[in-house]
């Protein structure tokens, strides 16, 4: 049977974009990243084979600046990490270039007409999949399926003995008490609970704008409160601005909305039993403490400008949230990241919606911000321009897909 080059260019469109998508901060990829880069690079070998090696010119300025802010966060923690000795070269380069590997990606399939759409539909069905496993999962513990019946596999990763993974394919934590009993924290592919939120956020607002069955936008909100993460509620934050926005309210509405239901609802979600914030500080696990004292350990630092280098810290997380990272690497790498971030905001709505979350998550409690698939989602706005790379509102777009 004869393939079609425009046949093998979708089906490697959607290969990168399930392999991205399985990347770093996944439990796959805390092991795989490196081989699946590999991977990703070779497939864009082939799509330059197939074009010739011939490039086209994309005029999308904001595009272009976000992709050379990405090369120079890459070298600049390349040069930092090898000019204070605490990686050697090799791994030095493993890191620069899993940092510019969604860049590389991404300006290979801009270029083709509706390659990206192909690439993110993939990258967002990997979390679909992942927020479904955990709804399953989670619904399967509820009706009294036992813990050890569910049990599919073993999956060592970097966390000690973290590596139980239970039906269909969701890895589980520690079990929390909220008043069903002990109930396992669910995190899906991904390497910890406290990481489904966000992703998941991305995933509800992606599925809304591409036109996603209702049933869709729900999983992902539903798997992020279900992950049992005291940041799942942030979910309730983009169900909030998706449900604003179809009853046609604008954006500043819906988040003044959000912001008045938030204020209601906060002693419900500090006060709530196993999973809320008090209850995380209550703990005795020393999750919050630690995230607290890194955040704000950044404004302790002696080198305020190149920062202190990885030993600041007496844990061994020292990059636990961007701010932690930013003494680490120095105001200058926060200052870049800050503008790179920045640049999403192109496309009003979607940033609110998809990436106010990611923002959150990473200044207060992951150290994902240059994971390659959270890169990824930074660049993601460039799905909503038009054909020749003018950036459009939100609104603009669902009026134009309608």
């Amino acid at each position: 049977m004869k393939i079609s080059k425009r046949s093998l260019e979708v089906g490697l469109y959607t290969l990168l974009g399930g392999a991205v998508g399985l990347m770093r901060p996944t439990a796959i990829g805390e092991v795989y990243s490196f081989h699946i880069a590999v991977l990703c690079l070779s497939l864009i070998f082939v799509l330059l084979v197939l074009d010739r090696f011939e490039f086209a010119y994309f005029k999308c300025f904001p595009f272009m600046i976000q992709i050379f802010l990405m090369f120079t966060v890459g070298l600049y923690l390349f040069s930092h990490s090898v000019i204070m000795a605490y990686a050697d070269i090799f791994n030095a380069f493993k890191g620069f270039l899993l940092t510019i590997l969604p860049v590389l990606i991404l300006i290979v399939l801009v270029r083709k007409q509706g390659a990206l759409k192909y690439f993110f539909d993939a990258f967002a069905f990997v979390i679909l999949f992942s927020c479904f496993s955990i709804v399953v999962s989670f619904f399967l513990l509820a009706v009294g399926v036992g813990f050890e019946s569910l049990h599919v596999l073993d999956f060592e990763y970097t966390y000690e003995g973290r590596g139980f993974v239970i039906f269909p394919m969701t890895f589980t934590f520690n079990p929390v008490d909220f008043g069903l009993g002990p109930m396992p924290r669910l995190s899906g592919l991904y390497r910890e609970p406290g990481v489904v939120p966000a992703f998941a956020c991305w995933g509800a607002a992606y599925s809304y704008i591409r036109r996603w069955p209702l049933w869709t936008t729900l999983v992902f909100v539903v798997g992020s409160l279900l992950s049992m993460s005291t940041l799942g509620v942030i979910a309730l934050y983009t169900g909030m601005l998706i449900l604003s926005n179809r009853m046609g309210l604008s954006t500043g509405k819906s988040i003044a909305f959000f912001i008045l239901v938030a204020l209601s609802v906060w002693p419900l979600v500090y006060g709530f039993d196993g999973v809320g914030l008090q209850a995380k500080i209550e703990s005795g696990s020393g999750s919050f403490d630690e995230r607290y004292e890194q955040f704000f350990g950044f404004f302790g630092a002696e080198n305020m400008l190149f920062g202190d280098g990885p030993s600041w810290s007496g844990y061994d997380t020292t990059s636990i949230n961007l701010l932690a990272a930013s003494r680490t690497f120095g105001s200058i790498f926060l200052l870049l990241i800050l503008c790179f971030l920045s640049i999403s905001v192109v496309v009003p709505l979607f940033f609110f919606m998809a990436m106010v979350p990611f923002v959150f998550v990473v200044f207060t409690a992951q150290p994902i911000v240059l994971d390659s698939s959270v890169i990824a989602i930074w660049f993601s706005w460039v799905c909503f321009v038009d054909g020749r790379f003018r950036c459009l509102g939100f609104e603009k777009h669902l009026k134009a897909t309608a």
